[in-house]
């Protein structure tokens, strides 16, 4: 089969295709986390990113518009970093394609190029070994195969090939890598996504593809859908559940019942829930049995009357007296309802309910800006996997946001502590950053496979103590752990304040054996402990 020219058609099958191949195979890209904590996400970012960058393939009928609906789409879905840097492939492609009503093999190739440029600019330090030079060695073969005369198909499967060479050789090129025996995790989800395209333009697997295409609104013939038309599920329902002993598989498996675009991801403690569906009541019925529903989001998608970057409520900051705004508001992602209260209680605009495995997307945190009525912005991502998708968000936001670059909860709260309302952005930033120099930031969580890591060696399920993402202690038993973690994070350094955050997997007896066990070991500190609630992590540590 040969394909010299790829249409409109033709690129929302492969975009579809290409979508389809990631979802399915997204924890196979999740298992690729460099650390075996529980926060693989790479896998379950690129495939929200896909997702949201295939929805509504409705109109489009040149190459050009095709790709301007998914740059536009991934540039708002985008989720950790991962998401980000595909979506910036994707709009540096977008402009490669310029206004071309379809693409021949050279054509391709030069866009795919521009989307490496593009993708290497958002990255402020770009390293190599990363899903970066995956991408460059890839449009590297493809510019070659165009010029060697070869078809799409053709070029494809060298795209491929060479994909596959850079991905294994990823770990000789970062050190990270090699130590924790896996390839880069973002280089194989953009493997999939070319390889799903492909099966997608040779009809393989299509039963997989043609239900990504449906979710998208991809018609499977010839000529244009209109607007609204030939949805089957006409609400696109979210939203978050707070519990505890959840078991995501049944969930999943019950919701596909109720629709189609099924996203299921999360922990035991909290979910996420996407899901295209005729009755959102009967999804939220269902779901209210595992626990308490939040940030619940309803859309009608047969009500197509505003353009992708058209921010739903983005108006209501505008329609205020800029008397009523104060100086300067405060966004922050964050997880657990201990935790929520108290980053309420310290002056927080709004809250997203996210972290760990639940990156926010760049529209998630444009509509949070929009919640905030103050004349700038200053958010707190509180996650190294966020911080480039706020970057993104504060290039779209209408208002000056300003991003303290958090990676940790226990750095968010000592920021906090340092807000004044009243103050200019700049004068809090200034604050915030003198604030989080005066602590040290430790978390405990657990093993989510074997590994061995800095010469230590981790069985599944051990806990793992952390202090500002170095590995300190490994053990079966928690208090162990802890203590040996608290030991190194005082450092002989009694006149401290240690703050405890106990988690959802924790009772309050339990964390507060430990926070006896700590005082006894160390008598001159000060000691506070707080429920967090936060999932995946047993205890969230501070020390200043």
């Amino acid at each position: 089969m040969k394909i010299m020219e790829l249409n409109a058609t033709d690129l929302k099958k492969f975009f579809s295709g290409g979508c389809a191949f990631l979802c399915d195979n997204k924890e196979q890209v999740n298992a690729l986390n460099v650390f075996p904590v529980p926060d693989g996400d790479t896998g379950t970012n690129m495939s929200l990113t896909m997702t949201t960058a295939i929805k509504d393939f409705n109109g489009q009928v040149t190459a050009a518009e095709v790709l301007n609906r998914v740059s536009n789409g991934a540039l708002m879905g985008a989720r950790g970093n991962s998401g980000v840097i595909l979506s910036q492939i994707f709009r540096g492609f977008a402009q490669g394609v310029g206004d071309k009503g379809s693409l021949d093999p050279k054509g391709f190739a030069v866009a795919m190029q521009r989307g490496v440029d593009l993708a290497y600019r958002a990255v402020m330090r770009p390293v190599e070994g990363t899903m970066l030079t995956v991408s460059k060695e890839m449009a590297k073969a493809a510019l070659a195969s165009a010029d060697a005369g070869d078809d799409m198909i053709k070029l494809l499967e060298k795209v491929i090939d060479q994909g596959k060479k850079a991905l294994a050789n990823t770990p000789n090129q970062l050190p990270v890598l090699k130590q924790a025996g896996v390839v880069d995790a973002g280089g194989q989800g953009l493997i999939l996504i070319y390889q799903g395209g492909l099966k997608a333009l040779l009809s393989e697997e299509m039963g997989l593809a043609d239900e990504y295409e449906k979710m998208a609104g991809v018609e499977g013939v010839e000529g244009e859908t209109q607007i609204g038309q030939n949805i089957e599920f006409g609400y696109c329902t979210e939203v978050m559940v707070h519990g505890k002993n959840i078991d995501v598989e049944p969930v999943r498996e019950t919701l596909t019942t109720l629709g189609d675009s099924l996203v299921v991801v999360g922990t035991e403690s909290l979910v996420k829930v996407h899901v295209h569906t005729n009755d959102p009541g009967a999804v939220f019925s269902y779901l209210v049995k595992y626990g308490s529903l939040h940030d619940i989001k309803v859309d009608n998608m047969r009500d197509q009357h505003r353009e992708i970057l058209d921010i739903s409520e983005s108006v209501e900051t505008k329609t205020k007296e800029p008397a009523e705004l104060a100086e300067c508001g405060v966004v922050v992602v964050v997880s657990g309802d201990g935790l929520t209260h108290f980053f309420t209680e310290l002056g927080a605009g709004y809250i997203i309910n996210g972290g760990q495995s639940m990156n926010p997307s760049a529209e998630d945190l444009l509509r949070a800006f929009s919640k905030v009525p103050a004349k700038e912005i200053i958010i707190l991502p509180n996650n190294s996997n966020i911080i480039l998708t706020a970057q993104q968000a504060k290039e779209l936001a209408e208002r000056p946001v300003h991003i303290v670059p958090t990676k940790y909860i226990t750095q968010g709260i000592s920021a906090m502590v340092a807000f004044n309302s009243a103050q200019t952005a700049a004068a809090n930033v200034e604050g915030m950053l003198e604030n989080i120099k005066q602590i040290k930031s430790g978390e405990v969580t657990y093993a989510v496979r074997n590994s061995t890591y800095d010469g230590l060696e981790i069985t599944e399920n051990d806990i793992l103590g952390l202090e500002e993402g170095k590995l300190l202690s490994v053990g079966e038993d928690l208090l162990y752990v802890v203590l040996k973690l608290v030991d190194h994070m005082l450092d002989g350094n009694e006149d401290q304040l240690l703050t405890l955050f106990y988690g959802a997997d924790l009772k309050e007896e339990e964390a507060q054996k430990v926070a006896d066990a700590i005082m006894a070991a160390h008598p001159q500190i000060d000691l506070e402990m707080q429920s967090g609630g936060q999932p995946l992590y047993y205890f969230l540590i501070s020390v200043e």
